[in-house]
């Protein structure tokens, strides 16, 4: 198992490697066309966007890029766009400086290999408009309209963050105070928001469901099939980005316990889980919120396994349950913290 996990692990990554940026077109103009993907950055002095571009005879397999246009394009820019561009391109790299962000890691982990720019002399001509079905064009006018409606309102960013997944908006004040007190991974759509929307979506779709019904579909499995519709959903609206992948992969697995009604261990559950997602993508381990997210439900799950409440009142027990999971948290995420970003609020 562990030469198969790691055969596995190797041909993905190989994949990946294979689309590199050839080394004839480093450094060179070049016209590509591809398509926009992702919902694009306008900074003050232009715009960040990936881009997908489409093979070529120079470049037969190409993977996504990340580019910067400097000045106003011609026309906005939209998610699903096709456009034909004039572009400078290097390999990705970053810098390795100590306890600094690892820029290259980020890039490789996203599946971007190479990064550049748009040529200002160059012809860039707009091919095709987004279609109104592309998810990330539906999220970027979304988010248009959000900023649209709360133009005045200081939780704009967050706003925005909690309900599309991008964190463009925040100012920079947000951030620093969201990195000091620690929950500043937190704020976009992650498997704790995707969680949360699954287990409220189950618990109201219990309570509201009609007795005739379960003549023909039981209670539990009405619930968790309308639990992970709506978990779907929500990971549509945050792109389906890789953390909302693993999240949706971790779903799937508690409700599909619940639809065949099988009673399995929580160390089961989990190591199911955790078998799934790096299936799905072995790069995974790159990334911080993998371990902070099988780490803080792992911790959550065997705080709650097994305990039995003394006879108290329903508040009294939320209290202590309330209780429990910070100190199980608190100490349980201590040093998956520590390693990862070098410090721990004390808040």
């Amino acid at each position: 198992m562990f030469a198969l996990g790691l055969l596995w692990t190797v041909w993905r990554v190989d994949m990946i490697l294979a689309q590199k940026l050839p080394k004839h077109l480093e450094g060179r103009e070049i016209t590509l066309n591809g398509q926009i993907i992702d919902l694009p950055e306008q900074h003050p002095c232009g715009w960040r966007f990936h881009f997908a571009p489409t093979p070529s005879k120079e470049w037969l397999n190409p993977g996504h890029l990340r580019l910067s246009w400097y000045g106003t394009p011609p026309q906005s820019l939209y998610p699903g766009q096709h456009w034909q561009l004039t572009v400078r391109l290097k390999q990705a790299h970053g810098m390795l400086n100590p306890w600094g962000f690892d820029y290259a890691k980020w890039l490789f982990q996203n599946r971007i290999l190479a990064t550049g720019y748009v040529r200002q002399k160059g012809e860039q001509r707009l091919l095709n408009k987004a279609s109104p079905f592309n998810i990330n064009n539906i999220r970027y006018h979304l988010a248009e309209e959000i900023k649209k409606t709360l133009e005045d309102l200081p939780t704009k960013g967050i706003i925005l963050a909690l309900a599309l997944g991008t964190k463009q908006a925040i100012p920079q004040q947000q951030q620093k105070i969201l990195q000091q007190t620690g929950t500043a991974h937190l704020i976009a759509i992650s498997g704790l928001h995707i969680g949360f929307i699954a287990w409220l979506v189950f618990w109201i779709a219990r309570r509201c469901y009609i007795n005739k019904m379960a003549l023909w579909l039981p209670s539990p499995i009405f619930a968790a099939l309308l639990s992970f519709s709506a978990a779907f959903v929500y990971a549509l609206l945050a792109g389906f980005s890789l953390p909302t992948q693993r999240a949706l992969i971790m779903v799937a697995v508690v409700m599909s316990g619940i639809v065949f009604a099988r009673k399995v261990a929580i160390s089961h559950i989990l190591a199911l889980a955790l078998l799934l997602v790096l299936i799905w993508d072995p790069l995974s381990v790159l990334s911080a919120g993998f371990w902070l997210s099988f780490g803080a439900i792992t911790i959550i799950a065997y705080v709650f396994n097994g305990k039995r409440e003394p006879k108290l009142s329903p508040l009294a027990k939320w209290g202590m349950g309330v209780w429990r999971i910070q100190w199980g948290l608190s100490l349980g995420m201590f040093p998956i913290l520590l390693f990862i970003f070098g410090y721990v609020p004390l808040s």
